[in-house]
């Protein structure tokens, strides 16, 4: 959003408005830059880490079955259960805070050029101020949990405190613009910060519940989750209103908190995990 207000303000002031770059299209021409650039690192730099000792030590811990035999139907629902259960309840963490961080910053926009009547560039910057609150409480609570141990309480209790921030977001009715601007910011401030821990906490929990073999599929469909859930919450916060805004947040927080609730004996480390 601060990049967005820059570069409008930057081509407002050089007068540049034709039919492809104006300052509505420039933020967007941006963006798609930017990720051209992140795709191109990504393909650049990122490497898969050479994993074959891990799989060799960890398949020697698995006992071999004889031929002519297969696992026991004991085994097969113990197995089902340590790879599905458990990782979809983290994927849909996943899914449910994609959903809610694009959410909250269309509708955020929304909000204060609908309702309180701001300009683009205001909306941008009240927007910025509030991801970069976030972003700096999501980084701190990375430092105060990097030697935790506990992701399953940790998973449960950053829900737990998202469906709580969603309360803020309902509608009260208020008046005064000042109340209004402060009652919305906290809430989005503390729902974005709360939501994104519980995604950090259930990304690398997810992979850590199935045996090492299956680790980069959980990855992926963990990130498959949480980028469907951005392009979905984009469209959902176009479409919501004041009055349904903090419905939709509240029954989307209380969703992943109560199935991670229901599913903590599911969220067990596998001990093939490696």
């Amino acid at each position: 959003p601060l990049f967005a207000w820059l570069v409008e303000e930057v081509v407002h002031r050089l007068q540049i408005e034709n039919l492809v770059w104006n300052t509505f299209t420039a933020p967007g021409w941006f963006m798609a830059a930017m990720y051209l650039i992140y795709m191109l690192l990504f393909g650049l730099l990122f490497q898969e880490p050479p994993a074959t000792q891990a799989m060799i030590s960890t398949e020697a811990k698995e006992p071999e079955s004889r031929p002519g035999t297969g696992p026991s139907p004991l085994e097969l629902v113990d197995q089902r259960h340590t790879s599905l259960v458990g990782p979809i309840v983290c994927i849909w963490v996943t899914t449910v805070a994609g959903i809610l961080n694009t959410c909250c910053e269309v509708y955020a926009v929304k909000m204060a050029q609908d309702y309180w009547g701001w300009t683009i560039a205001n909306s941008a910057l009240f927007l910025s101020a509030i991801v970069f609150v976030a972003g700096a409480v999501n980084l701190l609570m990375g430092r105060l949990t990097s030697k935790s141990q506990v992701d399953q309480l940790g998973l449960l209790l950053a829900s737990l405190l998202a469906g709580a921030s969603a309360v803020v977001l309902l509608d009260y009715g208020l008046d005064s613009l000042a109340e209004q601007v402060a009652v919305f910011a906290l809430g989005l401030t503390l729902l974005l910060s709360s939501i994104n821990v519980a995604r950090s906490f259930a990304m690398p929990l997810a992979t850590k519940l199935v045996p090492l073999k299956r680790k980069q599929r959980t990855s992926l469909w963990a990130m498959i989750g949480m980028s469907m859930g951005r392009g979905c919450g984009a469209i959902l916060g176009s479409a919501l209103t004041r009055a349904t805004f903090g419905y939709v947040a509240l029954g989307f927080c209380f969703s992943a908190a109560l199935s991670v609730a229901a599913c903590q004996r599911k969220l067990k480390i596998d001990e093939r995990a490696g």
